[in-house]
């Protein structure tokens, strides 16, 4: 037998066998959850419902988790295995969404099969999951495209896996859809929709921070920029100390510029501790809108060993002293002073204080009739000598020039 036609089977064989190992879905749904004990119901219904199989079979998908009190209440509802198939289906998008794709979907609006809709159950469009981002950033809402009365409820909170274009796991604060509850359960009021502000807020006042905290609650869009950043976030946090020895300066600055001292502490992207020691650059800061080329409003962060030095406009640089928060999406470190950008921050008393106006200039010629008017001649002798000047000019009928 020919060689060629032993070999070329094999062949054959050997690159169909690569091609099955490069899409087989290389995650496991149970595995990734079962490192959170705040899961194991989902998990627990991801398994019973037979999701979990088609989640680990699919080589990009989304899945969409709730914690062990939003399983509690949708157990009370005592469902039916078909309505708990539904529940749980709608929650696997078969699309990748990670944070930073949440934050940058195009107007706002984006539509996703669920694993209810592949399932061949779902009528008309009614596995079809919209995603909506709401114009104060950072919240993003998972609802069924189907009319519905209820308000949305499932609202990202947090990223727990992400490998990207595989598979993102992600925590919503409720379900997304659910049947109305059987006769004698009472249904479970709407989650109100979270606002990360009280939440940052909170965390830094507990942490050493409550007088930069205050300033923020204080300044709502500076609440509203730091709330918006979905991909992830990084503040700076100056202890109480630095703040209460800056806040006179701080009360004689104009309302924009304050509001740019305020953004200028925080970093539209998650560095955790790690991360931050291998910058050794600049980064740019949400005074500046993301752009780097406005270096006005960019932070210089270098690492000396252990150390990590920020500098700004301040006389010297601010030392990140203590890490309060590194958790994906955001981080949250102490520094020892406030940072001051680059480009001068207007206060009031600049504010108030009129224009500087030139004082007129004076000519030369209009000083000296003054000087003359010093010293008066007799009325005769002005006379005389006026009679001497009109004969001795050569042209008198021409004016005199004085």
């Amino acid at each position: 037998m020919p060689l060629a036609a032993v070999l070329l089977p094999l062949l054959v064989l050997g690159a169909s066998s690569v091609c099955q190992g490069q899409g087989a879905a290389s995650h496991n749904i149970t595995a990734i959850l079962a490192a959170y004990p705040e899961f194991t119901d989902f998990s627990a219904a991801l398994v019973s419902t037979g999701a979990a199989a088609e989640i680990d079979r699919r080589s990009t998908v989304t899945v969409l988790a709730v914690d062990n009190a939003v399983m509690a209440r949708l157990k009370a509802q005592k469902l039916q295995l078909d309505d708990l198939q539904r529940v749980i289906y709608l929650h696997v998008l078969l699309d990748y969404f990670d944070a930073a794709k949440l934050g940058s979907i195009q107007g706002g609006f984006a539509q996703a099969a669920s694993l209810y809709q592949a399932s061949g159950k779902a009528q008309g469009s009614d596995g079809i999951v919209n995603i909506t981002v709401f114009p104060d950033g950072r919240v993003a809402a998972f609802t069924p495209s189907g009319p519905s009365n209820r308000l949305p409820t499932a609202f990202y909170q947090r990223s727990i896996k992400e490998q990207p274009y595989y598979i993102a796991v992600l925590q919503v604060r409720d379900l997304i859809w659910s049947p109305a509850p059987a006769d004698g359960v009472q249904a479970p009021p709407p989650a109100p929709q979270p606002d990360a502000a009280p939440g940052l807020t909170d965390l830094l006042s507990k942490n050493g921070c409550g007088g930069f905290a205050s300033l923020l609650a204080a300044t709502a869009d500076a609440v509203t920029k730091y709330d918006s950043s979905a991909a992830g976030l990084t503040v700076f946090c100056p202890a109480d100390e630095a703040v209460e020895a800056f806040n006179s300066t701080f009360k004689n600055l104009t309302a924009d510029a304050q509001l740019a001292l305020l953004l200028y502490h925080g970093v539209a992207e998650h560095y955790s501790a790690q991360s931050l020691k291998a910058i050794n650059g600049d980064v740019s800061t949400l005074a500046s809108d993301g752009s780097k080329n406005n270096n006005g409003y960019n932070l210089t962060i270098r690492a000396d060993g252990d150390t990590v030095k920020i500098s700004s406009a301040s006389a010297s640089a601010a030392t990140v002293t203590k890490t309060l928060l590194d958790k994906a999406p955001l981080s949250v470190y102490l520094i020892d002073a406030v940072l001051l950008p680059r480009r001068s921050l207007t206060t009031t008393r600049d504010t108030l204080r009129p224009p500087l106006r030139r004082p007129p200039r004076l000519h030369m010629h209009l000083h000296l009739p003054l000087r003359r008017s010093r010293r008066r001649l007799p009325l005769y002798r002005s006379r005389r000598r006026r009679r001497r000047r009109l004969h001795m000019h050569p042209h008198p009928h021409l004016p005199l020039l004085r």
